[in-house]
């Protein structure tokens, strides 16, 4: 019988015959190199605070998308990084013993804490740090049944991110982040090297997260799905505001440039401007402990 070798080995495998072993921990870095950290965009309240709107859409249709990818009962306890307003921590909340929601940006903070007082919830702990700061044995109340870090792994040393992940589950992580070219890369690529004069770099993908956890000594498992990517508008002139710090846009030009782009990316639903897409994102999930 023959087997057909995933991507990720296909390539080390190559790299290995020609003599020369990729460091994929380092490829990580170069590929976040110069990029803005996610959290950075998330302190101010007012970009918080529409992707406050879009998670709680629909009765936090995306949290509970991802809880149904999760090994989860009434017992258990939840460690979320990345935690946003809370696209996870909140639906899940009222699923589980408690819940530790790690969250770097101020905006994100602010609005993952109204909803938890919104929900009246008396079982989630926040922790108001990057989770490179975070210490496991001061700030959390670990260990956690699950850890969680979706489309959250901004961190440039992935491996120690990584490890300190491991260390503080006593059972799963899960892990969620790209596969491939996501929708809103693929539209930053299209015109980011007229505002800028160059091509868009984009970042790394799984094939890495998965390397660097062979390496660890962690050997996961992989799912992959289709994610919806969903914005939604009142006019044209508040899709290019909002816009403005994802394409980095500094003078009117560039601005210029986006606005046409964006009236050709908006469809008008419901006396909305909807820009829609789907992205590629791999599941990628270990158990710390099995019984044979």
């Amino acid at each position: 019988m023959y087997h057909i070798m995933p991507y990720w080995w296909d390539i080390n495998s190559m790299a290995e015959f020609m003599g020369n072993v990729i460091d994929w921990g380092e490829l990580w870095k170069q590929k976040t190199a110069g990029k803005k950290e996610c959290s950075m965009l998330w302190h101010d309240k007012k970009y918080a605070g529409r992707y406050d709107e879009n998670v709680k859409a629909n009765n936090w249709r995306k949290g509970r998308r991802l809880i149904r990818e999760l090994n989860v009962t009434m017992r258990s306890r939840v460690l979320d990084i990345g935690a946003g307003p809370g696209t996870l921590t909140i639906p899940i909340a009222s699923m589980v013993k408690h819940v530790t929601a790690v969250e770097p940006a101020d905006g994100m903070m602010w609005y993952l804490k109204k909803n938890i007082a919104e929900k009246g919830l008396d079982n989630v702990a926040c922790v108001h740090k990057k989770w490179e700061d975070v210490d496991i044995a001061k700030d959390l109340e670990g260990p956690y049944d699950v850890v969680v870090a979706s489309l959250s792994l901004g961190m440039p040393d992935i491996k120690a991110a990584l490890e300190k992940m491991n260390a503080a589950s006593s059972a799963y992580v899960y892990l969620f982040w790209p596969a491939g070219v996501t929708y809103w890369e693929a539209n930053y690529a299209e015109i980011w090297h007229e505002l800028h004069g160059k091509e868009f770099r984009h970042g790394p993908r799984c094939d890495c997260l998965y390397n660097i956890l062979y390496g660890m000594g962690i050997y996961p498992n992989i799912k992959m799905y289709k994610d919806e990517y969903l914005e939604s508008f009142s006019n044209i002139n508040d899709a290019v505001e909002y816009y403005r710090p994802f394409y980095n846009i500094e003078n009117y030009r560039q601005e210029a440039i986006l606005r046409d782009f964006l009236r050709k990316k908006l469809i008008r639903k419901n006396g909305r401007l909807i820009l829609k897409g789907y992205s590629n994102i791999a599941k990628i999930w270990w158990k710390k402990r099995y019984d044979y």
